[in-house]
């Protein structure tokens, strides 16, 4: 049977970026479990999917726009230290930002000054090119 939208697919993955570094992989755990088409994955993932055979496997390259969406540096914003907790900020260290109207963002430390600290909305694959080894273990 082949993978079409709508169809519940088991698979393995591995992801790596263009230099060969590994930022996630089902390896060790169960396969992950998805419906092809209810935008649960990033569109090309999803699209890699399609026509696809249990026991197949592909490796398949996804610019940014077919992943996690270009790089903007208009979602990189300062603001003043002291609306951070107390503690030590790390460079790197994430945190998940309460904005009006309730909803929340997680953001990135950037870089952190005597009294601002400028923080990365982007999400952290955003503007890299992602590599995907696929082995569908079942298709419903």
């Amino acid at each position: 049977m082949k993978v079409t939208k709508g169809r519940k697919v088991l698979v393995h993955y591995r992801g790596t970026l263009d230099g060969g570094e590994e930022f996630d992989s089902s390896e060790g755990r169960e396969p992950l479990e998805v419906v092809v088409g209810d935008r649960e994955l990033i569109a090309g993932f999803d699209k890699a999917l399609l026509g696809m055979e249990a026991g197949q496997k592909k490796r398949v390259t996804l610019d940014p726009e077919e992943a996690y969406g270009a790089y903007e540096d208009g979602l990189v914003i300062e603001g003043p230290r002291n609306a951070f907790p107390g503690g030590e900020l790390q460079v790197g260290q994430s945190y998940t930002v309460h904005l009006r109207g309730g909803e929340e963002a997680v953001a990135r430390v950037l870089r952190i000054g005597k009294d601002m600290v400028a923080m990365d909305f982007n999400h952290p694959l955003a503007g890299k090119r992602l590599t995907f080894d696929l082995h569908v273990v079942s298709v419903t």
